[in-house]
This record gives structure tokens, sequence and C-alpha cells, in this order.
């Protein structure tokens, strides 16, 4: 392997704007939530992450999502709880400086293994058949997305859910096809047909992603009180 090169990850897919990374090859991730799941991060390639959620070219990645931090005050939400300063950074700055090598398509890497589309960024920015590809060798994978009301995007409605803010929008996710994740407020009730979300403090964190895999487009409707 050429010298320098990061074993722990590869770069998945990248236009001139945008990279999609994978990490977990060798190391697990240890996030406690999510557990041993496979992460593909996506970045905006020009600006370090915790520098673009400021300068506002996160949008290149988040899109219109109002938890990114320069919308939330304006929508009355929290901001995005990834704390990018805890990784995304760090996965960024080893792609910058030509540290992961680029996957070749083969789709091996996956098998038995989970995915999570979205560690950072929204997976929806991945081309169709690049997420495919992986889902459909992988043993399961997680993923959502705020860009369920472009007509653009209905073609992950069996990847990912619609991450949704409100019970509108869910009503209007559901009318629109999509399996729905709801981050609702803590006097919300959940919604018929709602569950709640096994790995946050609400339900106790009576299990991690891993051991759930429910947020993989098809699963049951999750609902989780918004976090930090």
């Amino acid at each position: 392997m050429k010298k320098g090169i990061n074993p722990n990850g590869l770069v998945l897919w990248e236009s001139q704007r945008i990279v999609a990374i994978l990490t977990g090859l060798k190391r697990p991730s240890r996030n406690d939530k999510t557990g041993k799941l496979m992460q593909i991060f996506i970045f905006y390639k020009h600006e370090l992450p915790s520098k673009a959620i400021k300068s506002g070219n996160d949008k290149a990645v988040c899109g219109d999502c109002k938890r990114r931090p320069i919308n939330a005050k304006q929508h009355g939400v929290n901001p995005c709880y990834v704390l990018l300063w805890r990784g995304p950074d760090d996965v960024w700055k080893c792609w910058e400086r030509g540290g992961y090598a680029r996957w070749n398509k083969e789709t091996s890497i996956f098998n038995g293994n989970l995915v999570r589309f979205g560690a950072y960024g929204d997976p929806a920015y991945i081309p169709q058949d690049v997420v495919w590809s992986i889902a459909k060798a992988s043993k399961g994978h997680t993923g959502y997305t705020h860009q369920w009301a472009d007509a653009m995007y209905f073609g992950y409605r069996k990847l990912f859910k619609a991450s949704v803010d409100t019970e509108q929008e869910r009503e209007k996710a559901k009318a629109l096809g999509w399996s729905t994740f709801r981050a609702r407020g803590k006097d919300e009730n959940l919604l018929k047909g709602e569950g709640v979300c096994p790995a946050s403090e609400e339900a106790g964190f009576r299990a991690k992603c891993e051991s759930c895999m429910a947020c993989d487009g098809r699963g049951r409707d999750k609902a989780i009180i918004e976090h930090r």
C-alpha cells in the first residue's frame, strides 16, 4: 500500500464539490449509539467541515436542512448534533492530504457488514447506483435524507428514511411514499405508526443501531426527542 495511505478508509465517490468517504475498514466505529457500523461521510471538498458550517458552504452536502447551524435559530430547532471536531474534521483532513485510496468498486468489502450512510452530510447526494451497490452487498444499512420533498430524490425512498421535524412534514413525506424518522419536542407525543428510537435516551438506550437497523427506508417509522 502506498506510504501515507490510511487503510481504514476509502474515497467512494466524488464530484467537483462533494466527496463521499467510507471509514471502518480496519477499525470499527466507536460511536456508542450506532455500534460497529461502517461510516460514510459526505463532505464539501473545498473547506474544513467545521468552517463550512459557518461560511454556509455546508449547503452543498446538507441542502436546505433546517438543522444546519446557520439555519437552526430562525427555524426554532436545535442545530445538527454532529460534533464536527470529534471525527468528521479529521476524516476530511486525511482525505485532503491524499490519505485515502479510491474504491475500486469491489463490493465484497461490505459483505457481512452494516453500513451507516450519512455519518455527516446527506446521503441522497451520493448517486443512486453507488448507494444501491453498497446497500445490496451489505448485511444492512441506515440512512436519512432531508431531500425527501424533491422529486429528484424519490428514487431513494427504499434506501433512506425521510428526516422530518413536524407532524405536517411527516404527513407530507408519508403521502410521497417515504418511511419517516421524526425529531420531536420533549412534550410532543408519538404519532400513530411511530415507534421510539431504541438507541435514544428516552428509550433507555436499550439497543444500538447495529441491533435495530430499522432506519433503512423500509422499517417502521421512528421518532426521537430532539437532542444536541
